[in-house]
């Protein structure tokens, strides 16, 4: 993901948009972690495709307020970030991979995390801003290769923090009726290909086990479902 591309998701957020390709979960009033696909074009008469899921975590201005910036953790070797222009150099990013970010990403029990900040792409000021930043949250430089800057950051100084769950979104009986939908949907989709493939082929091994696949996938996916819908029901009788 780039810049315009970061900016185009916060932009689209703060609107009420990219609902139905991002999902998130709070982990804290101003910090949510999200899982994002991002719409694509694919090969030669394939049309649109989605790309991802993207791990990103979304910075809001304060409770209930405006994304004002995200994280995406690109793999255990780097880290992009971005904030609105309007909002740089106000410390709001700073202050969310220090409390939030950086010590949830260390709960997985990695040793380093990893970034790196390519001068060749981003323009002075910005280059300047993202060291600026990795200093004042604690990562230290390791070595500089073709105009890209490398720093780490231990998990030491995140041992002795609070374990950072976040808060769960139990599903609601419209939601939960719309999900078992799509998913007998996409389901029907698969079994129309394997009975294509079945006919072409001839009843083969693999085509046997892929539909007793489906089958269970189908059912187990119904069922976590269920289970969802039936614990928010319970909670609901129980605030009553």
């Amino acid at each position: 993901m780039h810049e315009s591309t970061f900016n185009e998701l916060l932009t689209s957020l703060n609107r009420g948009e990219s609902q139905k390709l991002t999902f998130s979960r709070p982990l804290t009033t101003t910090v949510e972690l999200a899982n994002h696909w991002t719409p694509g074009k694919g090969a030669a008469g394939e049309g649109v495709v989605l790309y991802g899921p993207d791990t990103i975590y979304l910075v809001r201005q304060f409770e209930g307020g405006p994304f004002i910036g995200l994280v995406q953790e690109a793999s255990l070797y780097d880290l992009h970030w971005y904030s609105l222009p309007e909002y740089r150099g106000k410390g709001y990013l700073s202050a969310a991979l220090k409390s939030v970010v950086l010590p949830h990403l260390f709960q997985d029990n990695r040793d380093f995390q990893h970034i790196t900040i390519d001068g060749t792409v981003l323009n002075e000021e910005n280059f300047q801003a993202s060291v600026r930043l990795a200093k004042a949250v604690g990562f230290k430089y390791t070595h500089e290769e073709s105009g890209v800057i490398h720093y780490k950051i231990g998990r030491g100084m995140f041992n002795r923090r609070a374990y950072i769950d976040g808060e769960l979104s139990p599903l609601t009986d419209v939601r939960a009726k719309e999900i078992r939908k799509e998913i007998s949907d996409h389901f029907t989709l698969l079994e129309v290909l394997q009975s294509e493939l079945e006919m072409k082929l001839g009843n083969t091994r693999d085509l046997f086990q892929i539909k007793k696949d489906l089958d269970l996938l189908k059912c187990n996916f119904d069922s976590v479902v269920s289970d969802a819908y039936m614990d928010h029901r319970i909670l609901y009788v129980k605030n009553l």
